[in-house]
């Protein structure tokens, strides 16, 4: 289902269901629904599922408050899971070089970058703003598998791991340039 914000591609609800998004341990399927607050698609049809991968595209020069919450397959019951790691990959700018999406999150308990990461990051209040430096958004960016990256991808890509939760929020948007300093791993 791929209504984030009510923007479609499809009717219903406002939100981005993927089903199933993981198991857990004990047995059982997780269900994870994205909403967004303030949120401005820039191209619908892009949002959704498709080999592999889920996403969406944030309209140039906004941002939204983005609600990651899990719940048992099927059902409206939210799932505590001991464990869940969202990973980002091809951040970019598009056609717009001078512009550069960011994910600000929060309450994760772990990070992960490549050892030759390109992803830059700055912590203030609490949070730490995320972006890939002099990216400039090339159709090879995305993976064709999670699995099986080059190493320019896994140099893009970076991982926020979430313990104990059944819900997390994350702040994505697309500005103007940004300076800042290589972050570590994790």
């Amino acid at each position: 289902h791929s209504n984030l914000g009510g923007g479609g591609p499809d009717g219903g609800p406002a939100t981005l269901l993927i089903s199933p998004a993981g198991a857990m341990p004990e047995g059982g399927r997780v269900d994870l629904q994205i909403s967004a607050e303030d949120y401005r698609e820039g191209n619908a049809s892009e949002n959704g599922c498709f080999h592999g991968f889920c996403g969406f595209n944030v309209l140039a020069d906004t941002k939204a408050q983005v609600t990651f919450t899990l719940f048992h397959t099927g059902t409206r019951r939210r799932a505590v899971v001991s464990e869940f790691s969202i990973t980002f990959f091809d951040l970019d700018e598009g056609r717009l070089d001078w512009r550069h999406t960011y994910v600000v999150g929060s309450g994760f308990d772990a990070f992960h970058v490549s050892e030759k990461s390109r992803v830059m990051g700055i912590a203030a209040d609490g949070a730490t703003e995320f972006w890939v430096m002099e990216h400039k958004g090339r159709a090879s960016s995305l993976p064709p598998d999670p699995h099986h990256l080059t190493e320019a991808q896994r140099e893009e890509a970076f991982t926020l791991t979430f313990r104990g939760v059944s819900s997390f929020n994350l702040t994505m948007g697309v500005s103007g340039p940004r300076a800042g300093r290589q972050i570590g791993r994790a």
